[in-house]
């Protein structure tokens, strides 16, 4: 039931995702400068609507038509949720490296 173009593009996105935080991580540890840090996160930041829009789609593909809403929802709350629990990881290493 889903596109044949939504699976190999999240793929696609994902290894690419996953390329960028390796970047980012480099040109932290690395001091590449602000402005490619920066660049790196940007890219990020736009993978990561591409991820969220290609995953949605995914989902409401796959879904029941009478339980797409309440699955919808959980969705959004766990994106939330990793999102609050990669900044608290974040967070408890930068002050156990005395970083920033």
């Amino acid at each position: 039931r889903t596109s044949k173009v939504d699976t190999p593009a999240l793929l696609i996105q994902n290894v690419l995702f996953c390329v960028c935080f390796v970047l980012c991580y480099l040109a932290v540890r690395l001091d590449w400068g602000y402005t490619a840090t920066v660049l790196v996160a940007l890219a990020i930041g736009f993978l990561y609507a591409w991820n969220t829009s290609i995953a949605r789609s995914i989902m409401s593909q796959l879904s029941p038509s009478d339980k797409r809403v309440e699955l919808m929802g959980l969705y959004s709350t766990f994106t939330y949720l990793g999102i609050a629990v990669c900044t608290l990881v974040l967070t408890v290493l930068q002050k156990g490296c005395n970083i920033g």
